[in-house]
């Protein structure tokens, strides 16, 4: 207590000036936000006055905790004080003091109350402090006040920015926002909930009767107990208390006062969780700072949108339905009000609410036991005595820590527990011992917390549950709580979030609760059972997921999350395999960190399986063919050329339907009847079309009814899921078209008319341009042509048409029309400028589903099956794996074979071959043990480890271009027709066809031994192992091309007739008598060859004109130079005549123009090609010379080099020569 005023004498009277100053303290809440600390100043004598205080009278108390209470309540009406009139206590707006008068006494508000170091501290913000205590400066306001209470010239500190610094002075000045004043008060102490502040040298005066106390407790309990009592004097003589009612202190040497404050409210803190992340409650406590001016009406949005806002650090409630997101994090006392302080993030498990810390690290490591789950984790610290916290490594394991100091680490999480919890009918309740809420809002009392449990969640009022006593519960409100010893309460916080994974329809569904998906519908209709909601789903492609709100089941396009008590969602995540105990979550186009071993293993299943039985093994990555490896981490990274499989929920399998298996859970609408064990359990539930699973409880088993899934750590849940069918899809090549196959589905609109057959539907539905797909549907056994491509789940088969197929680097496509891209991000950067180079690129990337055509020169790849429209773009759907072999597609189906096998085979395309050539056959096994059996039925299991070949339909030929040609691949097949020919055998494929080209008899190449050999025939017949190709159309000009027939050279022009017939001449067997007859006839001047009519004709004139009805070869008769006339050209010394074709020269004879007076002459080279053919002597004067030439002289060029040319005029050649197909 601070004294401004000379002490009083028992015969010296204190002037008007004569006032000191007593700052008491309780922890009263104001509307703006302050907690009250008072000056209480006193007048000693009697001054003519009529009032001490100046402003407007705002009410009565009867005693000083009932005038600070009832400013609390005045304070939108300015209330900051109170007056002691030797009456009763008068609240006031006041704004000045006036005159003092005897008897009375004024508290004044001064600013909000701190406690430190057993001292009182008004703190007041924007005002500081002047005239420093010492030269030190202090990081922090403890630090200062414990500085501060140490020193006795010390009256304050004030907080300068970041810093703080001890005053001399408690008179605070004006200053701005970065500056706060703490002036310090009298020494306090709070006995039984009440603040007592000191003033040694004062007595209280007006004692209450004659009764001392030996211990201030003792005096403090009989002041509780007194409706007038305003205190306690000690007398330091004879160390007693009593108990006083006077509001005036008087000085007394050896005497203490302890004047009576206000009531300190109790303080019950506990952490709960909501949200996601733990939040730090405390009552009678507030926060400083604002996010902004936005005020909520109930807590639950304030803590979501204090979630939203980073800068968020709290919530305080400052009255009944007015909440305030702070942005300070240091609880202040403020009595009716009540925080939340933000934490780190936050699960439920085992009965607590733990901290999740990102990037922290424990090493105080108890044991060497790993944990691949955070629940197992979580449950075994719970248990270990020594346990503090639980540490996941950046690579996914779990494992337990003590006690010790923690440090930064990135990738890492530390995981500590907070507090006691249970979680009940969603929601998750924090656990205080000895305490109960005062507002009660249900009267009932209920036998069972679960029961309990739920009523609070279906009252909006109840904030909490009190334990009464034994199997006593009752639903409470508000924030004010009292001490009960051996009572409890159960304070209400967040949702029990509850996330877990189901098999349904061939597909892995994430089960989120309590949350609700939003956004448009997928179809605006609503369902009464999961089970027609999730098909649904599944064959809409506008469907992400399912939400059931009140028992009612809705599709939404959005898979975005938003909290919703009582819902529950489902959303579909695509591809799954459900083996080993586990579902486990595909996804192409991604890879996972972190190895479990150093295995490569050449089997998927394999890897799953050892994954399975591991504590650290999170999933597998497919990183080449034949190469699965196994990983710690479940981060999903991109990697275009990858395939995943994370583990996901455990799961058993009765009676071919799957049930999901969570420890630590409980479903809803559990049935009392005990079926004793899993297998009865699961089977009383398959039975029961509304049976959502059952429940394991101690030894017992009981079904439920309700999808709800609540946290239960004596229970396990095993939710149903869905039957485990054989759902297989592919894409099959069926009358030129891509038909995209689907079981068990059949299309929703079908027409009338059935069909016995698949051929006869395809037929019927390649000639209508409505039909849009064919089911086939096994109750009637018949094939129905559809109107629209939706599918719905049914025992059947579906081929929904697409366009006309495209083969083509190992897999079949679709092109899905003009303007049609297809939807969402591009699958990477890449841009390619020809489809053929996208396909094959998309065809290396697993993650690829196929490409867009931007334009003719822009190729993107694709990640999604769905196509939307896009003006000027068009897409190319992949489909399924496949191969091409005896002109027929196949495609392979993994993880499935048909049933009904038959022969075996010890190769692929051994048994292709076999099952090309049986009208029965359907496809082609591929066993575990690596063998393969032809199949004769078109139902399909499921096979681990096994595939299946499907036979697509006939007439499929694959086609390339090489060398400007159009070359036709028959694989399985051979052709005849032995090319006569100097070379007609290589050991390479594309050096045959060029010459196969090239030849005017060679139609086809064949290959077998590892040799490419020249053929003539173009019919193929069946031949295991060996390869045709056969010629196709060309871009070469081949019109130079000529063939030799009777030592004659003809030139072979394809398509093309030239010449009319001559009549009479067409009864000619082969190309050797009908080419004989036209060197005799003397108007031939070809042969015509019509495949077709096989005939040979003889032809007269040159007139040329194509023909394409049928196949037909002209053979137009050439003689040496072409035709006949040969002519040499003079080029210096040199005369060269071109013969056109190869001929063999026998014998040569010149005609030169003779010049009689000619004095030139010399020897004459002779050259055939480059062979000498001989040498001669020729002059002027020659008029002609014969000579024969070397044996084998042969080439396409005469060459004939004087020596001396001079007036040598070569007038003609004579020849003997034999026509020879091709040139040495």
């Amino acid at each position: 207590m601070v004294v401004r005023s000379t002490p009083r004498t028992s015969t010296t009277p204190l002037n008007v000036s004569s006032t000191w100053t007593t700052r008491l303290t309780s922890d009263t809440l104001l509307s703006d936000y302050r907690v009250g600390s008072w000056e209480q100043q006193l007048t000693l004598e009697a001054v003519v006055s009529t009032q001490s205080t100046g402003g407007r009278k705002l009410g009565t108390a009867a005693s000083i905790a009932k005038a600070m209470e009832l400013c609390d309540k005045r304070a939108r009406n300015g209330c900051n004080g109170f007056e002691w009139n030797g009456k009763t206590y008068v609240v006031y707006h006041y704004h000045r003091m006036v005159t003092p008068k005897i008897g009375h006494v004024a508290y004044i508000y001064s600013g909000v109350k701190l406690t430190s170091d057993n001292y009182l501290w008004a703190k007041q913000i924007s005002w500081r402090l002047t005239g420093y205590d010492d030269n030190r400066t202090y990081r922090s306001l403890s630090a200062a006040t414990k500085a501060c209470a140490a020193s006795p010239t010390c009256k304050g500190v004030t907080k300068e920015h970041n810093r703080f610094r001890t005053c001399n002075n408690d008179r605070p000045i004006r200053a701005n926002g970065h500056y706060a004043a703490y002036i310090r008060g009298d020494r306090y102490e709070v006995i039984d909930y009440i603040f007592y502040s000191e003033k040694p040298g004062y007595r209280l005066t007006g004692d209450i009767g004659k009764t001392t106390y030996k211990t201030k407790h003792d005096a403090a309990a009989a002041c509780k107990k007194s409706a007038v009592c305003t205190g306690i004097t000690l007398d330091e003589d004879e160390k007693k208390y009593r108990i006083n009612s006077g509001n005036s202190l008087a000085p007394s040497v050896g005497e203490v006062a302890f004047v009576r404050g206000g009531v300190k409210p109790t303080v019950v803190k506990m952490t709960i969780s909501f949200g996601g992340y733990t939040w730090k409650s405390i009552t009678h406590h507030s926060l400083t700072g604002y996010v902004n001016g936005r005020v909520f009406s109930n807590r639950d949005e304030a803590l979501k949108e204090c979630i939203r806002i980073t800068r968020c650090e709290g919530v305080t409630r400052e009255r009944k339905n007015r909440f305030r997101l702070n942005t300070g994090k240091v609880a202040e006392p403020s009595k009716n009000r009540q925080v939340w302080i933000k934490g780190p993030g936050s699960v439920n498990v085992a009965g607590a609410t733990w901290e999740v810390n990102i990037d922290i690290i424990s090493t105080h490591r108890i044991d060497k036991i790993d944990f691949k789950l955070e629940r197992d984790a979580l449950r075994a610290c719970k248990k270990h005595k020594k346990c503090k916290g639980v540490v996941k490594t950046d690579g996914g394991v779990y494992y337990l820590v003590g006690e010790g100091g923690t440090s930064r680490r990135p990738g890492f999480t530390f995981i500590v527990m907070s507090g006691e919890s249970v979680s009940w009918s969603g929601y998750v309740y924090s656990y205080t011992v000895n305490y109960i809420y005062v507002l009660i809002v249900d009267k009932r009392i209920y036998t069972t917390y679960i029961d309990a449990g739920r009523a609070c969640a279906r009252n909006p009022r109840c904030k909490a549950v009190n334990k009464i006593g034994p199997n006593k519960f009752q639903l409470a409100g508000g924030t004010d709580v009292k001490k009960q010893i051996g009572g409890a309460t159960f304070t209400k916080g967040g949702f029990d979030y509850i996330t877990y994974s189901i098999y349904f329809a061939d597909k892995i569904w994430d089960v989120s609760s309590p949350y609700t998906l939003t956004g448009p519908l997928a179809d605006g209709r609503v369902y009464n059972t999961r089970k027609t909601a999730l098909r649904a789903c599944v064959t809409n492609a506008q469907c992400s997921g399912v939400t059931m709100t009140d028992g009612k089941f809705r599709l939404y396009r959005s898979a975005k999350l938003t909290e919703k008590s009582g819902s529950i969602t489902w959303i579909n995540k695509g591809e799954v395999e459900a083996i080993h105990g586990y579902l486990w979550d595909e996804d192409t186009g991604m890879t996972l960190t972190g190895y479990f071993d150093n295995k490569v293993y050449s089997s998927r299943d394999v890897a799953l399986k050892v994954c399975s039985t591991s504590n650290k093994c999170s999933g597998v990555t497919k990183e080449g063919p034949r190469r699965y490896r196994c990983n710690t981490g479940t981060t999903r990274k991109l990697n275009a050329r990858r395939t995943i499989w994370i583990q996901k929920t455990s799961v058993v399998n009765h009676q071919k339907t799957l049930f999901s298996v969570l420890p630590g859970y409980t479903l809803d609408k559990v049935d009392k009847k005990n079926h004793g064990n899993e297998k009865a359990a699961a089977a009383a539930c398959i039975k029961r079309a509304d049976c959502a699973g059952f429940v394991k409880r101690g030894g017992q088993y009981h079904i439920a009814l309700g999808w709800t899934v609540f946290s239960d750590e004596e229970s396990i849940s095993y939710v149903r899921n869905d039957l485990k069918l054989a759902y297989v899809s592919y894409s099959l090549y069926l009358k030129e078209f891509y038909w995209q196959v689907k079981a068990p589905y059949i299309h929703k609109n079908l027409m009338k008319d059935d069909y016995s057959t698949l051929p006869k539907a395809l037929v019927a539905c390649v000639s209508d341009p409505s039909c849009r797909g064919i089911s086939y549907v096994a109750k009637k056994k018949k094939f129905y042509l559809a109107t629209s491509t939706h599918l719905v789940i049914g025992h059947g088969k579906t081929f929904t048409k697409g366009t006309k197929a495209v083969i083509g680097d190992g897999y079949m496509w679709t092109r899905s029309g003009d303007d049609r891209k297809i939807d969402g991000n591009y699958l990477d950067s890449s841009t390619y400028g020809t489809l053929t180079a996208a396909l094959k690129a998309c065809s290396k990337k697993p993650a690829c589903t196929g490409v867009t055509r931007i334009n003719s020169r822009k190729f993107r790849l694709g990640k999604t099956e769905r196509t939307v429209h896009r003006n000027g773009y068009s897409a190319y759907i992949r489909g399924s794996i496949s191969v091409t072999y005896r002109q027929r597609v196949w495609t392979e189906v993994i993880g499935f074979i048909l049933t009904k096998p038959t022969a075996t085979f010890k190769d692929v395309k051994s048994a292709m071959f076999g099952c090309s050539k049986s009208s029965s056959c359907t496809g082609v096994n591929k066993r575990p043990d690596g063998k393969f059996q032809i199949a004769t039925s078109t139902e399909m299991v499921d096979k681990e480890g096994a595939s299946c070949w499907l036979k697509g339909g006939a007439g499929y030929i694959p086609q390339f271009t090489y060398d400007n040609t159009e070359w036709h691949y028959y694989e399985g097949y051979r052709t005849g027709g032995i090319l006569r020919t100097r070379r007609s055998v290589f050991t390479d494929r594309n050096t045959a066809l060029s010459h196969c080209v090239r030849h005017p008899l060679c139609q086809s190449v064949h290959f077998v031994g590892g040799k490419y050999y020249l053929r003539t025939g173009e019919k193929v017949s069946d031949a295991l192992g060996e390869q045709t190709w056969l010629l196709g159309k060309t871009k070469l000009d081949l019109s130079d091309l000529t063939i030799v027939h009777h030592n004659l050279h003809w030139q072979t022009l394809k398509y093309v007739k030239y010449g009319e017939p001559i009549k009479g001449q067409d009864k000619f067997p082969d190309i050797k008598r009908a080419t004989a007859a036209c060197m005799t006839h003397p108007t031939c001047t070809a042969v015509y060859n019509d495949f077709h009519a096989r005939k040979y004709y003889l032809m007269s004139g040159t007139n040329q004109v194509p023909y394409t009805k049928s196949r037909v070869i002209s053979s137009i008769k050439r003689l040496p130079c072409g035709d006949g006339k040969c002519q040499g050209v003079k080029t210096g010394k040199q005369v060269k005549i071109d013969l056109k074709h190869c001929y063999q020269i026998r014998t040569l004879e010149i005609y030169n123009k003779q010049s009689c007076c000619s004095k030139s002459g010399g020897n004459v080279v002779v050259k055939v090609g480059k062979t000498t053919c001989n040498t001669v002597y020729m002059s002027g004067k020659t008029s002609t010379v014969r000579f024969d030439c070397a044996t084998n002289t042969q080439g396409k060029v005469i060459t004939m080099t004087f020596n001396d040319i001079g007036d040598i005029n070569i007038e003609g050649i004579f020849l003997q020569f034999k026509g020879v197909q091709e040139c040495d």
